[in-house]
Formats: C-alpha cells, sequence, structure tokens
C-alpha cells in the first residue's frame, strides 16, 4: 500500500500474457456487421458468432446491447 496523505491506494500485480492485456479497438462498420450478422442467424449463439469473427463474446454482447434490444433478436444469451 502507498500513503498518499489522505488516500492509501492498494497495488496488486496480476501476472497476464500480453495477449490478455492488448485492448483492440474494432471500426463502427465491422461493430454493426457482427450485430447484423448475429441477428441474421437466428440458430446461432453470441459465442459462435464471436469465435467466427475472432472476437471476444462478452464484446460482441456489448455490441449487440448498444446496438439497442429493440432491433430483431432480442436476445442476448450465449
Amino acid at each position: 500500500m502507498l500513503d498518499t496523505g489522505d488516500t492509501w491506494i492498494l497495488m496488486v500485480r496480476v501476472d497476464r500474457s500480453p495477449a490478455q492485456m492488448v485492448m483492440k479497438h474494432y471500426p463502427p462498420e465491422f461493430k454493426a456487421d457482427a450485430v447484423r450478422l448475429y441477428r441474421s442467424r437466428p440458430g446461432a449463439t453470441i459465442k459462435a458468432i464471436a469465435t467466427d469473427l475472432g472476437v471476444n463474446p462478452e464484446t460482441l454482447r456489448n455490441w449487440i446491447r448498444a446496438a439497442g434490444a429493440g432491433h430483431g433478436r432480442g436476445r442476448t444469451e450465449g
């Protein structure tokens, strides 16, 4: 812990591989296409679509939520 006067800061080291720490940025067009692809495949899961696209399933789930629930499938399960 560090004493910064009025505030205590707890520092924890977490070892992760570089691949886990990279923040990827996707263009808006890619995100929109990914959401459209998910909505166009009623039997597919978020996990399956995300794997096909090479993105994390939670990332795709967030894009779907951000695109709005009133546009198509209405479910965001896995």
